[in-house]
């Protein structure tokens, strides 16, 4: 239950399969050291979650220094909206114009739109008010809908 949920929080920040390997084995690593530093045993899960979190902002830290992608490569033609080609290009939009988003804001949607999470157990999760959850949040799909809005009008 927790490997799967693990992963896919994981590959959602990372986007690469050995980056969300090593975050896991970081992640239980962690929790296995700190393990008696948890004051309730019910909030396990929870906890195990926010030490991934802040792993793969470590990890999405360190690879801001590589060189980015020229986009023109990542943006391909959508032409026709009922071709698997065309679904899997607008997948790639999307994961490009979340990667563009603030570590936080990214965070946000992916939990709520990836992981089915309601906003209080987000706020919960990042030990942040729900006030800060919902603004990020609003921030974050308005400007996917900016920039996707934008790609739509270069087809």
């Amino acid at each position: 239950m927790e490997r799967g949920k693990l992963y896919a929080i994981a590959y959602s920040y990372t986007r690469h399969q050995v980056n969300a390997l090593e975050a896991i084995q970081e992640t239980v690593c962690r929790a296995w050291l700190k393990r008696r530093t948890l004051r309730e045993p019910r909030y396990w899960s929870t906890w195990l979650v926010r030490i991934l979190i802040r792993i793969c902002m470590d990890i999405q830290r360190k690879q801001k220094r590589e060189v980015p992608t020229d986009d023109a490569q990542l943006m391909p033609d959508v032409s026709n909206a009922d071709d698997p080609s065309d679904r899997m290009a607008r997948r790639m939009m999307i994961e490009v114009a979340l990667d563009r988003l603030d570590a936080k804001e990214r965070m946000v949607v992916v939990l709520k739109y990836y992981r089915d999470m309601t906003l209080s157990e987000i706020a919960f999760l990042m030990d942040k008010p729900i006030g800060s959850v919902k603004t990020w949040l609003h921030k974050a799909l308005g400007k996917l809908r900016t920039e996707l809005g934008q790609w739509e009008g270069d087809e």
